[in-house]
């Protein structure tokens, strides 16, 4: 007699449930911030931090996605925001606040810190959804 597979729920698991609510807050959230800023002159500085901005959104997006769907491109999205995101929040910390390199380092490194946290939280997330029963 075979094992009996079924299928998880991907809310089933608090791991993707967090991670996919948080992503979509984020992304949302930027793309909302970036259509706003668009309404705007803005310096070459803040075209730059908004296309970054941009970026993280959308690749925050596809991430919440695909670890719904387990699918392999999640993890490689999630790197793009990763990136994007820590990057943007030292950008932006000069070209829309004006603030010195420190504040954009710490910015940055708050940025890291929550990239790997996330990175933390969603290891292992994508192994295959099946469990025998």
């Amino acid at each position: 007699m075979g094992a009996v597979v079924t299928h998880r729920s991907p809310w089933s698991n608090w791991r993707i449930t967090v991670t996919v609510l948080f992503l979509l807050a984020v992304g949302l959230t930027a793309l909302k911030d970036v259509a706003n800023e668009m309404q705007h002159d803005m310096s070459a500085g803040q075209r730059v931090a908004a296309l970054t901005e941009l970026t993280y959104a959308i690749a925050g997006l596809l991430a919440a996605v695909g670890y719904l769907r387990r699918a392999p491109w999640a993890r490689p999205a999630l790197y793009v925001w990763c990136v994007f995101s820590t990057f943007t929040a030292g950008l932006a910390t000069i070209v829309w606040g004006h603030a010195d390199i420190k504040s954009a380092i710490g910015a940055s490194a708050g940025g890291v810190i929550i990239s790997l946290l996330i990175l933390w939280v969603t290891k292992g997330q994508l192994e295959n959804p099946e469990i025998p029963v």
